[in-house]
């Protein structure tokens, strides 16, 4: 109809003109507490759980040592162990235990938290399927796998020397699988499926990076390694470096192949934990000054190197505002693809 004949409301009719169909999209479910208060009480809750679970976890294997032919008198006595050395005592059975009862209830508050307190859903939180996810957990498994590369290169320059163990290549897979893809998972939804976008919310995006990297070094502190400046600052910078896989990828999928196959390979195949009594490949003795290439479970300035390198790379390549998401979570809820 012409112009001068449309009805005064501004519709037209819509037996000739087609009209677009009208979707109304629902708001955003608002956090039921603010991000200060959102962090104390899951910090406090996650804690207390992480705990329970931890002593609970660590039982068996404490009666297992304690009841053994070479058990000491006193867990705490001269001739004892103590903490530290009852971890490095225990295990690989209970070790992997211990684990999977500190970090399950964990990962269950976090999900609680994430979707009915801060009202996220999966997509937000960075837990969708989607096509690119295969390629992501590609490239992080990749990335990761660069300390094999890192490793041989000691080899290589004499800087460290690799001697086979007496354990199997099939115990220390097995073991070293279960273990660390537990840990890569949960450890990635607890730093920065939660608390890295609520930090981000108390402080900036700067701001959250800095303090989920910090308490992403402070939970490691149960080993004596963590405590050490050099390897305390190689755990922050490797929180900066899951926090920008995070960010890049807008899922968590990618940290967790990187940080999951990192582990596997450097604690099962090449470098035994004096922490993580399981089974290892190979040994590794430092041939290298301390200072120049880390003992095992503790970072040199050649470790600190390779952090460097990995944080520039990934930061030009998945993370640079060329190239990054708007948003670290910019997928639709209902489809998982991109908004």
């Amino acid at each position: 109809m012409p112009s001068s004949e449309l009805p005064l409301n501004g519709a037209a009719d819509t037996d000739s003109v087609p009209v677009a169909p009208v979707v109304l999209l629902a708001a955003r479910p608002q956090p039921r507490l603010p991000a200060w208060a959102r962090l104390l009480v899951y910090l406090i809750t996650a804690i207390v759980v992480g705990v329970v679970g931890n002593i609970v976890g660590s039982i068996p294997g404490v009666v297992a040592v304690m009841s053994g032919p070479n058990a000491p008198k006193g867990l705490f006595s001269p001739d004892g162990l103590d903490g530290d050395g009852l971890l490095a005592a225990l295990p690989a059975w209970s070790v992997i235990l211990m684990s999977y009862c500190t970090f399950v209830p964990v990962a269950g508050v976090t999900l609680v938290f994430a979707r009915f307190i801060d009202r996220r859903s999966w997509a937000e939180i960075g837990l969708v399927f989607r096509p690119a996810t295969r390629r992501e957990l590609l490239i992080g498994a990749l990335l990761g796998s660069t300390v094999v590369v890192q490793t041989l290169g000691y080899a290589a320059f004499g800087l460290v020397d690799l001697d086979r163990t007496e354990h199997s290549v099939l115990a220390a897979a097995v073991s070293g699988l279960i273990l660390f893809a537990g840990v890569g998972f949960w450890e990635e939804l607890i730093f920065r499926g939660y608390l890295l976008p609520n930090a981000e919310a108390l402080a900036g995006r700067v701001g959250g990076i800095l303090i989920s990297s910090i308490l992403f070094w402070s939970v490691h502190l149960m080993t004596p390694e963590a405590r050490d400046p050099l390897t305390g600052l190689g755990l922050f910078l490797m929180g900066v470096l899951f926090s920008l896989c995070y960010y890049g990828s807008g899922s968590l999928w990618l940290g967790i192949a990187m940080h999951a196959s990192y582990d596997f390979l450097l604690v099962s195949l090449f470098q035994p934990h004096s922490q993580i009594n399981v089974p290892t490949v190979y040994s590794m003795d430092v041939l290298a000054p301390p200072w120049l290439v880390g003992p095992p479970g503790k970072a040199g300035l050649l470790d600190m190197a390779w952090l460097v390198v990995m944080l520039f790379g990934v930061y030009g390549w998945l993370y640079r505002p060329a190239r990054r998401p708007p948003h670290p979570q910019p997928l639709s809820p209902q489809t998982g693809q991109g908004e």
